[in-house]
C-alpha cells in the first residue's frame, strides 16, 4: 500500500512540474497585435495581403536569438492597412525551448 502511494505521489509531483503554454511562446502571445510585435522585436515587417486582405504567408521573427513563424490574420477592425492584424499561430523548432 506504502508502495503505490509513493509512486502515485511521484507521478503527480511530475505532472505539476510540467508547464505548458497554449496562449504564448516566450514573449510571443496569440492576440497580440501587429505593432506590439514589432516593438518587442525592434522590426518592421512589411506584410503582403491576398485579395482578401489577410496576410499570404507566416511572418518570420527572431526575437532574444530564438526564430519564429508567427501567422497573423485581421482582428476584426475596418482600419486600413496592417495595423489591424494580430497574430493567431506561433511556431517554433528552435532547440532551446522546452
Amino acid at each position: 500500500m506504502k508502495k503505490i502511494f509513493f509512486i502515485a505521489a511521484f507521478v503527480a509531483g511530475i505532472a505539476l512540474q510540467a508547464q505548458v503554454s497554449t496562449t504564448r511562446i516566450n514573449d510571443v502571445k496569440l492576440g497580440m497585435k501587429l505593432s506590439e510585435l514589432e516593438k518587442l522585436t525592434g522590426q518592421k515587417f512589411k506584410i503582403k495581403l491576398n485579395e482578401y486582405g489577410y496576410p499570404d504567408g507566416d511572418v518570420t521573427i527572431v526575437s532574444k536569438g530564438v526564430t519564429y513563424k508567427v501567422g497573423l490574420t485581421t482582428n476584426g477592425e475596418e482600419t486600413a492597412g496592417s495595423s489591424n492584424l494580430t497574430v493567431y499561430s506561433v511556431k517554433s523548432s528552435d532547440s532551446s525551448l522546452k
